[in-house]
C-alpha cells in the first residue's frame, strides 16, 4: 500500500528558546515581526541527533536523504520527508531580552565594551511542526523509527532546537503527537491529501508519548556545586530605576537576582584553557572539543546561577549634616581611577547593586563513555571555584564574587560521588568512591598523552 503519514509534534520549551536570523543577536521572524522556526532549522537538529546518538544510517539516508557510498561512488540522495516551519503560539510582544558579557580567555575577567544582547521565548513556549513523508511496505518501518527516534530524543532533551544550546537553551518536552494518513491508492484518500491535507478539522489520531524515554547510549555526568555569596556577587548590568544616578549590577528575571549561563561557561572556558595550558599542553584541541567552536557544538551544558534567599548588601553611611539621609545612599559607592596617573576622574563616582545568597552551580557534559577524559579537569576548576579560590562576576578585585561551597555532587546514573568543603581550612572531604574520582584522574592523565604536547 502506498499512502503519505503524517506527524504533528506539539511541544513547549522547558528552557529558553533561540533561533537566529542574519542579524546577530536577533530572533528569526517572519514579514509580521512574529518569530519562527524554519523546516531547515528542526530537520538539521534532527539530522545532527540521529547520528550523533543513534547510528543507523541506512535509516537516516532512507528518510532525511544525505550522501551514500553506492559502488564506491558518493551519491547525494534527496530527503523523502517533508519538515514543515515551526509554528510558535505567540507573537512578536512575546519576545525577551537577555545580556551577556564576552570573558577575556587570558585574564578571566570581561573586557570594555564586551557586553551584547539577544532575543529568546521564554520557557512555557509553545511550538508545533509536522513531519511527512510517502511510505510503502518496505519504508514505513524507517519511517516510524526515525520518529521514534526523534521522540526520545525530545524527551531525553537530547534534541534541542535553536542556538545557544550550551548556554542551556532549546530543550523541550512533548505534550502531545498527533498522526494522520493518507492513503494514495484510493481516490477517495489521494483527493482528501491535496485538498484538505492542511484541514485542522481533519481527524487525528493521538500517539502514546513516553516523556520519561532514556537514551542509552548518551550517558551525561552532572555537576552540582552548592554553596553562596557571602559577600556578595556583581555584574555591570544597568539597572532602569527613576533615580538622579546611574545604578548597576546583576541581572534580574522572573526568577530573581542570577548570573547568566554565558558568564559562568566563560569563565570555566578560560580557566580549563589556563589549566592545560600550565601542564605544558596544546589547550587548544581540548578547549574546542569540550567548548565547541564556529563549526561545532559543545558538550559541556550550563545553567543560569539563579541566587535564593538573595539580599542586597546595603552600605549606612553618616547622615547629612541636616540629619537627613538620602535613599541611595544605601548602595556601595565607587571612584573610578585612572590607571596612569593613580588620580580619580572628575564625576567619576557611581554605585552598584552587590547581592548576596545561596545559589547552585550546575553543568552537565554529555556522552559520558566519549567525554571522560574531561570530568577532572572540571572537577578541578570547580573545586577552585568552590573554595573561594575563582572569583565570579565583576570587580572581583575588592572581594566581590567569592563563591564558598559546602558540598559537590557528581551523578552519572546509577551512583554519586559527595565532595565536603571546608572554608576554614580550604580543604575538601570526598564522602565516598574515592576509586570513581582516581579513574577519572587517570583518564585525564592519559589523554595528555595523545600527543599535542607543546615542542619547547
Amino acid at each position: 500500500m502506498n499512502k503519505i503519514i503524517k506527524y504533528r509534534f506539539n511541544i513547549e520549551a522547558i528552557t529558553p528558546v533561540y533561533f537566529g536570523s542574519e542579524e546577530k543577536g536577533e530572533f528569526l521572524k517572519n514579514s509580521y515581526g512574529n518569530p519562527f522556526i524554519t523546516g531547515n532549522s528542526i530537520g538539521g537538529a534532527i539530522r545532527s541527533f540521529l547520528e550523533k546518538y543513534m547510528g543507523n544510517k541506512e535509516n537516516i539516508i532512507e528518510v532525511l536523504g544525505g550522501e551514500a557510498v553506492n559502488e564506491e561512488k558518493l551519491d547525494f540522495i534527496e530527503s523523502n520527508a517533508i519538515i514543515t516551519d515551526g509554528i510558535i503560539a505567540g507573537s512578536k510582544e512575546d519576545i525577551c531580552i537577555k545580556e551577556g558579557t564576552r570573558i577575556n580567555r587570558r585574564t578571566s575577567t570581561a573586557d570594555d565594551g564586551s557586553k551584547y544582547e539577544f532575543e529568546y521565548l521564554d520557557i512555557g513556549t509553545r511550538i508545533s511542526f509536522e513531519i511527512e513523508m510517502e511510505c510503502n511496505d518496505e519504508n514505513e518501518i524507517k519511517f516510524k523509527t526515525i520518529i521514534k527516534d526523534i521522540t526520545n530524543g525530545i524527551s531525553d532533551k537530547k534534541l534541542t532546537l535553536g542556538g545557544q544550546v550550551t548556554n542551556g537553551f532549546g530543550q523541550f518536552k512533548i505534550n502531545q503527537i498527533e498522526k494522520k494518513e493518507f492513503n494514495l491508492d484510493s481516490i477517495e484518500g489521494l483527493k482528501e491529501y491535496i485538498f484538505k491535507r492542511n484541514d485542522n478539522n481533519l481527524h487525528w489520531k493521538k500517539v502514546n508519548v513516553n516523556n520519561n524515554a532514556s537514551i542509552d547510549n548518551c550517558e551525561e555526568i552532572k555537576f552540582i556545586l552548592k554553596g553562596g555569596f557571602p559577600y556578595g556577587v556583581y555584574q555591570n548590568y544597568d539597572y532602569d530605576i527613576e533615580k538622579n544616578f546611574k545604578l548597576s549590577g546583576i541581572q534580574r528575571g522572573n526568577k530573581g537576582y542570577y548570573i547568566p549561563a554565558s558568564s559562568i561557561k566563560g569563565l570555566m572556558k578560560s580557566e580549563i584553557e589556563k589549566l592545560y595550558n600550565s601542564l605544558g599542553v596544546c589547550s587548544e584541541d581540548y578547549v574546542l572539543k569540550l567548548f565547541g567552536g564556529q563549526n561545532s557544538i559543545g558538550r559541556i551544558i550550563f545553567k543560569d546561577i539563579i541566587l535564593n534567599n538573595a539580599n542586597e548588601i546595603e552600605v549606612f553611611y553618616p547622615k547629612k549634616i541636616d540629619g537627613k539621609s538620602k535613599e541611595e545612599d544605601k548602595y556601595p559607592t565607587y571612584n573610578k581611577v585612572d590607571r596612569l596617573v593613580g588620580s580619580s576622574y572628575t564625576n567619576a563616582l557611581f554605585k552598584q547593586r552587590e547581592i548576596e545568597g545561596q545559589a547552585l552551580i550546575e553543568l552537565s557534559l554529555n556522552n559520558f563513555v566519549d567525554n571522560k577524559e574531561f570530568v577532572y579537569p572540571i572537577l578541578t576548576i570547580l573545586r577552585n571555584i568552590g573554595l573561594g579560590l575563582i572569583p565570579i562576576g565583576g570587580r572581583t578585585s575588592v572581594g566581590l564574587g567569592e563563591f564558598e561551597a559546602e558540598e559537590m555532587k557528581v551523578t552519572i546514573k546509577d551512583y554519586e560521588v559527595k565532595i565536603d568543603f571546608n572554608i576554614d581550612s580550604r580543604s575538601i572531604e570526598i564522602k565516598e568512591d574515592k576509586e570513581k574520582l582516581d579513574d577519572f584522574r587517570k583518564a585525564f592523565k592519559k589523554s595528555l598523552e595523545k600527543g599535542w604536547v607543546k615542542n619547547d
